[in-house]
Formats: structure tokens, C-alpha cells, sequence
């Protein structure tokens, strides 16, 4: 609960909004597979989109609603110890907690005193277990949850980064519990470029199957009542021009909506006035904007090429939408010369193609981060 004197934004990546608006399909698809069982294909969930458009905060969410129907969340965290941390931390931490779990350890009499010279003396021993991998530890996880109807859900944040032995491990695993009929689903997110060069890996056919969520920018109604709903549980509400202004500047973009936000907040209280208002929105925008730029722009060019960016730099100059027969003008080249530096940028999601022979840039003020880097 955000306390009023507290600013209700949270532009953090990965934190939950205080209001989360805009994904109610999700949301609701979701909720029906762990209620309906096996079979429903939102039981794998592959979740992809641009860097602050959400991703990491909808699993949050997917989460919650596993929890709220008594479900078992276990976090994947992709990195080189993904399967061994399953193993060996969460699953077993897990079971240590359940209220319905046997003891693991026993303690056996190992000898009588004299009457006297104390009572009798018992040791704690641990019973020894066989080798243990991920199947089997989630195997007996499940044994153990399956008479009291809890289900395991699995989920795993920046899929793109896994590796690839490691998903085989957990697809493996999937694909056994759910022949046994398992209550068991599986959640990622990841970014577009990375999850489609991934399931092209021969480890990851159990990733093809997945219900695809594709997350897009929200409404400019559904962005307006988010602010309005955020700032209501503050000290500090927010005028109808304040909202207009910041629905405008945020493009629909979450995370930039949140700074946006936030930094309107924050300047609201400076200035010790009791209301968000449209002229504290303007005094946001440029902060805001240097923010997207060096927390979204820079980590998405980090992997384009010299010839990409020139690409970009030219579409910057120009003003988009630009023609892409005027952007091969600016490099000196032929308008077929640069279709693949076009289809490449494209997969990347680092522009769009609004209109045949026009692109523009997929991520809000791209443009004006590039404009100014030095070159």
C-alpha cells in the first residue's frame, strides 16, 4: 500500500506499478488455464516486447494470480546456475515450507544411560537421497502437492540470456509432469529479437507450442486512467491538463509513463503547490526523456552494427516518419542496397514501417537520443 505523503510512481524496471492497467485479457486468459487445467495452452506463456514495456511487471502479475489460487511460484533465474539453483535452493526451500510435507530427518536412539547418569541419548540423522536432477526433485515437489490441489508454476524472466542445455533440462521436465497430468505451467518474457533467435534451438520445441503474448503500447484511455488512478493515491492529484499532457508525452509507453509521473510528482512537491498541473508535466519532459534515453536506448543499440546506426543517425537527421529512398540518399547508396539493413532493423524491433517506404523508430524518442550522441 503506497502511503499518500510517498510518490506513488515506481519508473523502476521490474517493479510493479501501484496501478496496473492495461492487460486484463492476459490477466484474465491466464487466470482461466490454472482454473480450467492440463490442456489449456496459456499454461505455457512466452511473453515478449521491448525493453519498459512491461514484460517483467505482467509475470509479476501471472504470479500473483497463481498465488491467489494457492499455487506454487518457483523462479527460474536464468543464468549458469538456472537448473543447479532449482535443484538444490528453491525447490528444496520450497518443500521445507510446505505445511503438509514430511520431515526429511529422523532422530534414532543410539544408546541408554545408567539411571543416574542422565537419560537416554538420540542423534539426528538425515535419511539419504539418490541423485537428484531437476525432473525428479519437481517429480516429488509435485507428489507431495498433488492432494491438496496445488499446483507448480515456473517462471523465467530474460529467456533470451538461457542456456540452451539448460532449457532442454527444463523442457524436459515440463513435457514428463505434464504427461503424468501434472497441475504445472511455465512462464517467460524475454526481448522480441532474442526469443525468436531462440526458438530456433533445437532445444527450446517446447517453447514453439506456447501461447505467444506480444506486448504492445496501452490505450491513450487506458494510459490517462492509470495517471489518474496513481496520483489519487497521493497527496498530489493530478489536473485534466496535467493528465492530457502526459498521456501525450508517454506515447503509451509503461515505463516511460511511470517516470513521467514520478518526476511530475517530485516536482509538484518542490514547488509546494497541491496539485500535478500541465506546466509541472512540461518541466518533467525533458528529465524524463534524457531517462529513456540511457535506460532504454542505450542497453537496445548496444548490439547494432556501425552500418545500423548509420541507418538510425540518418532516420534521426530526417525526422520520421522518413522514406527510406531518402535515407539511402543520405548514405550514398541505392534504395535496394540498404533492404536488408531495413529487414535487420526491423527484426530488432528498432524501427517500424508505418507506411510502404516510410519507417519510423519502434521505441518513443529514439530520435532525439541519437541526435545527441556525438559522431
Amino acid at each position: 500500500m503506497t502511503s499518500p505523503a510517498r510518490n506513488p510512481f515506481h519508473p523502476t524496471f521490474g517493479r510493479s506499478p501501484a496501478v496496473f492497467a492495461g492487460r486484463d485479457a492476459e490477466l484474465s486468459a491466464f487466470e482461466l488455464a490454472l482454473a480450467e487445467g492440463p490442456g489449456n495452452p496459456w499454461r505455457t506463456a512466452l511473453i515478449s516486447g521491448a525493453r519498459g514495456i512491461g514484460k517483467t511487471v505482467l509475470l509479476n502479475e501471472f504470479e500473483a494470480i497463481a498465488k491467489a489460487q494457492g499455487w506454487i511460484v518457483l523462479r527460474a533465474h536464468v543464468g549458469p546456475e538456472m537448473i543447479t539453483e532449482l535443484t538444490d535452493i528453491t525447490i528444496p526451500r520450497v518443500v521445507r515450507d510446505l505445511d503438509f510435507a514430511p520431515s526429511a530427518t529422523q532422530r534414532h536412539i543410539t544408546g541408554v544411560t545408567l539411571p543416574g547418569l542422565g537419560g537416554v541419548r538420540t542423534e539426528v540423522t538425515t535419511t539419504p537421497e539418490p541423485g537428484r536432477n531437476l525432473l525428479t526433485s519437481l517429480q516429488d515437489l509435485w507428489s507431495l502437492c498433488a492432494p491438496h490441489g496445488v499446483g507448480l508454476l515456473i517462471t523465467a524472466d530474460e529467456i533470451q540470456s538461457a542456456e540452451p542445455n539448460h532449457l532442454r533440462e527444463l523442457g524436459h521436465a515440463i513435457q514428463e509432469l505434464n504427461r503424468d497430468d501434472a497441475d504445472i505451467a511455465f512462464v517467460a518474457a524475454g526481448l522480441p529479437t532474442g526469443v525468436e533467435d531462440l526458438l530456433q534451438m533445437d532445444s527450446t520445441t517446447f517453447l514453439r507450442r506456447a501461447e505467444r503474448v506480444q506486448l504492445a503500447p496501452l490505450s491513450d484511455e487506458t494510459v490517462a486512467q492509470l495517471f489518474r488512478d496513481t496520483a489519487a493515491l497521493s497527496t498530489f492529484p493530478m489536473d485534466s491538463g496535467a493528465i492530457a499532457a502526459a498521456v501525450e508525452l508517454g506515447r503509451g509507453y509503461p515505463y516511460l509513463i511511470q517516470t513521467i509521473g514520478s518526476i511530475t510528482w517530485a516536482k509538484t512537491k518542490l514547488a509546494g503547490t497541491e496539485v500535478m498541473t500541465a506546466d509541472r508535466v512540461a518541466e518533467a519532459s525533458p528529465e524524463a526523456i534524457r531517462r529513456i534515453g540511457t535506460q532504454v536506448h542505450a542497453p537496445a543499440l548496444r548490439t547494432a552494427t556501425p552500418a545500423q546506426m548509420d541507418f538510425l543517425w540518418a532516420m534521426a537527421q530526417r525526422g520520421t516518419p522518413a522514406a527510406t529512398a531518402d535515407i539511402a540518399g543520405a548514405l550514398g547508396k541505392k534504395p535496394s542496397s540498404i533492404s536488408q539493413l531495413r529487414h535487420d532493423l526491423l527484426y530488432a524491433e528498432l524501427i517500424t514501417a508505418p507506411a510502404h517506404g516510410k519507417v519510423d523508430f519502434y521505441l518513443p524518442y529514439m530520435g532525439e537520443y541519437l541526435l545527441t550522441l556525438q559522431r
